[in-house]
């Protein structure tokens, strides 16, 4: 199994999986993690998770029944938190990232139950896939469960400071970091509760994240996923620099939309090379197609498309949008072949008078 890419040196293209640690896949999974490659790094943490659980069950099988490691003991033939526990805290991140929230919340709470519900990391980890799927109730209880661990981790620290094989240093850094986890998990707590609040006063029609009976798309205060839309082997109306204009059809409704796709790596990388602005000019068009023209307050414009909503998932961001077939956009337009073509003198008048229109509205 070939995990390393072409871009490594030649000692490194020959590295195969079998020859890596379950950490060294683990830290390569977290580079693809932090470029926002998730679909690289999922598979690699989920490898990395295979290998440390082969891993603890070899090492409990020299001091220990089998049953024992599986059941999640909370400690390793050392006396300390398994390996795995930092693994699946990993890989449930990166889910999370990818909106597979009931399989990350799988992974973190087999997380606390193999730290032996000591590790805030996987609480906290558990309590944010909770949030996302609206289980406030058990996201509360899991948090305020974890900041009872740390109160009692900075308890026997201020008891026992300098342990043997303890430096001063160290000693000072997990103090550090105790106290930032106990601020983030009061951070997430109060959200938890504010979110919590806020869902027991919706009606029950609208509690539920993908409701059995839905009239119009248009009409749902949610935002839909892109799941919910047919997007393979549709016509694309345009493109752009980083985005392009799709038709699509809600699988429920089977109503027909522009789906307009902004891939986010597209976007960094031309920040990077040669339009610093681009992320001002993506939050300035989602600001006027969902604040500035809003279709319900009979401020549409015949000459601005109606933007239903937008949302986002972890490698693009989407507006929806009403679909006007017959013209298309003036960008595409003026193109032919990937190449700025421009128009007919004569329509060059008509063309900006509809634009002065819409931009004087």
């Amino acid at each position: 199994m070939e995990i390393l890419s072409s871009n490594d040196t030649e000692e490194n293209e020959s590295t195969t999986a079998e020859e890596m640690t379950a950490d060294q896949i683990r830290k390569l999974a977290n580079q693809h993690f932090a470029a926002h490659d998730f679909d690289t790094a999922l598979p690699l943490y989920e490898y990395a998770v295979d290998l440390a659980r082969k891993e603890m069950k070899a090492a409990f099988a020299k001091d220990a029944p089998e049953d024992e490691w599986a059941v999640g003991g909370g400690v390793d033939v050392e006396d300390k938190e398994p390996p795995l526990v930092i693994h699946l805290c990993n890989k449930s991140a990166c889910l999370y990232k990818m909106e597979m929230y009931e399989e990350a919340m799988g992974d973190a709470k087999e997380a606390v139950e193999v730290s032996g519900g000591k590790n805030i990391k996987a609480y906290f980890r558990l309590a944010r896939t909770q949030i996302a799927l609206h289980l406030y109730t058990d996201a509360i209880s899991n948090l305020e469960t974890a900041l009872e661990q740390v109160v009692q981790q900075q308890q026997e620290q201020d008891e026992d400071p300098k342990e043997a094989t303890t430096t001063e240093e160290e000693s000072k850094s997990t103090k550090e970091i105790l106290s930032l986890q106990k601020q983030e998990l009061h951070k997430l707590l109060e959200l938890s509760k504010r979110k919590k609040e806020a869902y027991d006063k919706l009606p029950p029609s609208q509690k539920n994240t993908q409701p059995t009976v839905i009239t119009s798309i248009k009409l749902e205060p949610r935002k839909p996923s892109i799941r919910e839309f047919n997007i393979q082997q549709t016509k694309q109306l345009g493109a752009g620099n980083f985005s392009r204009i799709i038709v699509t059809t809600h699988k429920t409704t089977q109503e027909t939309f522009a789906l307009k796709i902004i891939e986010k790596k597209k976007c960094e990388s031309l920040a990077k090379r040669q339009h610093p602005n681009v992320y001002n000019e993506v939050k300035m068009e989602r600001r006027v197609l969902t604040e500035r023209i809003t279709p319900k307050e009979g401020t549409g414009h015949c000459r601005v498309v109606r933007c239903y909503h937008a949302f986002q998932d972890y490698t693009c961001l989407y507006f929806l949008m009403d679909l006007y077939v017959e013209c298309g956009d003036l960008w595409s337009t003026m193109r032919y072949k990937d190449k700025m073509v421009g128009t007919h003198p004569s329509l060059i008048k008509v063309y900006i008078s509809k634009i002065l229109d819409a931009v004087e509205h």
